[in-house]
Parts: structure tokens; sequence; C-alpha cells
């Protein structure tokens, strides 16, 4: 796996160069940025839709915030060097920052660290709250290059969301009360 840019560059990019590829680091992470930014209306859609699959629709779930972590692990690069064709896989870490209707009693039931009371006077049953949770995303495109300046062009991409969140804060409002 590769961790960083910079070991994209050195172990991957520098021996494909002998093949015809000049590829900078700034040039992966250009391509990279354009990956997640023509994706992003997307996901932040379908990230609103597993939300509401997992706490429910009845809950009115409304997304506050999608950040990026800036965590990005290149995992598999190829290179078509007949057809100029490069085709990239890497994962980003995402914090998901999110807004839902749950009832006062259910909220005392659960006693949930990451859950932050937005509005606890939304009616007598209801408060309005938020979470915070963090996944990670797959990225996968083909790109190719266009001229010899540095313009590419994004074939084609596709997203995968990991089935697994992680809340920003996990474990019981009751789990530090029973420690004192």
């Amino acid at each position: 796996m590769i961790k960083n840019v910079k070991s994209l560059v050195e172990e991957v990019i520098i021996p494909e160069t002998t093949l015809g590829f000049d590829l900078t680091e700034r040039d992966y992470e250009d391509v990279v940025e354009e990956i997640i930014e023509t994706n992003l209306s997307e996901l932040e859609s379908d990230l609103i839709e597993v939300i509401t699959e997992i706490i429910g629709d009845e809950k009115e779930p409304y997304l506050i915030n999608l950040e990026r972590k800036d965590n990005i692990n290149y995992k598999e690069i190829h290179h078509n060097v007949e057809e100029g064709i490069i085709y990239i896989y890497f994962t980003e870490e995402f914090e998901i920052d999110f807004s839902y209707y749950l009832l006062k009693t259910e909220y005392f039931e659960i006693g949930k660290k990451n859950i932050q009371i937005e509005d606890s006077n939304w009616n007598d049953y209801v408060y309005l709250v938020s979470e915070t949770w963090y996944t990670e995303v797959g990225f996968e495109a083909t790109f190719s290059y266009v001229d010899d300046i540095g313009n590419f062009a994004i074939e084609g991409s596709e997203y995968y969301i990991s089935t697994e969140f992680v809340p920003d804060n996990d474990g019981s409002i009751f789990d530090d009360e029973n420690e004192n």
C-alpha cells in the first residue's frame, strides 16, 4: 500500500517514467482533487441515504457538513502506455456532521457521548440533535493526459462508501458517570 504522494512518486511514478509517462507529485495531487470534487455532490447524497438507512427515515437526517480529512492512501495505480490511460484507486477519510430529530425519551435511553443537542426546545417531545461520524471512501478512476503541459481528462470515476461508520466520541455518557 502506498501511504502518500512522495511514496507514490518514488515507488510507482519514477519507475514508470521510462515507459513514457512523466508525471509529478503535483500532477497526481491535481488528479485526486479533481476526482473527489467531481464526485462530491453525489457522494453527499449517497452518504445521507446511508445514514438514513442506519438511523431511520422518521428521524429526518440532514447533512450539515462533509469534510475531507486529507488522509489519502494510494492503493493501486496502473499505466496503459499504449493507450495513454492511467488507472488509480485511492481512499480518503471523511468527517460527516449531520443532524436529525430524536425523541427526548430515546435520547436519555441511548445516552451516547457523540450525540449533541442542537435545539432542546424543538417541541415537548423531540430534540434536534447532531452527530459526527467518520468513514472511508474509495475512489477509482481512469484518466489521460491531453497535452504536454499536464492537462488531463478524467475518463471515468466511481466511489465506494465503507460500511463502517465510526462515531466521533464513542461510548455512553453513563460510562463517565460510573467512573467517578
